[in-house]
């Protein structure tokens, strides 16, 4: 009796196997055809959806040519590298441009970032986003089109990048930095130069997540451009 009990457990563990097995394949079948499907969009199709086209080994500098079928995105191609022109012939090693990017399923982001030094040789950031939806022929979403794939407002983002400025500010307090009684957090933003966080903001998709790049002042009398990477520019919004 016990043994044919345990003929039955062994039989349903089986089975339970033989489904998860065939679920999986037919996972991974589907991720093929999907996978094939997309590359009809690309250029190459030998060569991945974003790829360095243009470097500088003076300054380590990198620019992407996105691989993707379609005359919009062969003009932006074209802004990309009119843009970075200055920053591939630079032998300023603090002056360049590099570029990361993101696919997650049929959404491709891209994001360029660029350090330049000012008159006073200060290194600054900027950002430029590209987002694009490989199963509508590579069309560029807008920023709406990206912010209401997550059911979320300006004014939420708004808030939520102001939550993560004032832990840097309070970082910033406690590391020494800024002393609250000479300088509180207006002071603080002042000094950044931010009124809103939605101006200027980069939206980019990072593995399903929302996240927004967005470049503010570092410099002031407090020195305070010692505490801040490139990671700060960086927004993580849902």
């Amino acid at each position: 009796m016990a043994e044919d009990k345990k003929i039955e457990i062994n039989k349903k563990l089986l089975l339970l196997l033989s489904i998860v097995i065939v679920l999986y394949l037919i996972l991974q079948l589907l991720q093929i055809y999907n996978n094939s499907k997309l590359s009809n969009y690309k250029y190459d199709k030998n060569k991945d959806y974003v790829y360095t086209k243009y470097s500088s080994s003076l300054n380590k500098a990198t620019v992407p040519y996105i691989n993707i079928l379609s005359k919009d995105v062969e003009k932006i191609n074209e802004e990309i590298i009119n843009i970075s022109k200055e920053y591939l012939s630079s032998n300023n090693p603090d002056k360049t441009v590099s570029y990361r990017y993101n696919q997650n399923k049929n959404i491709l982001s891209i994001v360029l970032t660029y350090r330049d030094v000012d008159s006073e040789q200060r290194l600054n950031y900027s950002f430029k986003t590209y987002v694009f939806d490989l199963k509508n022929k590579g069309k560029l979403l807008t920023n709406e089109e990206i912010i209401n794939k997550f059911n979320i407002s300006y004014v939420k983002i708004n808030e939520i990048m102001s939550n993560q400025m004032k832990e840097k500010y309070s970082d910033e307090l406690k590391k020494g930095y800024l002393v609250k009684e000479e300088c509180d957090y207006n002071c603080f933003l002042e000094m950044r130069k931010i009124n809103n966080y939605i101006d200027n903001a980069n939206y980019y998709i990072e593995n399903g997540h929302l996240v927004v790049y967005r470049a503010f002042d570092i410099y002031s009398i407090y020195n305070e451009e010692e505490y801040y990477t490139r990671n700060d520019f960086k927004f993580i919004i849902k």
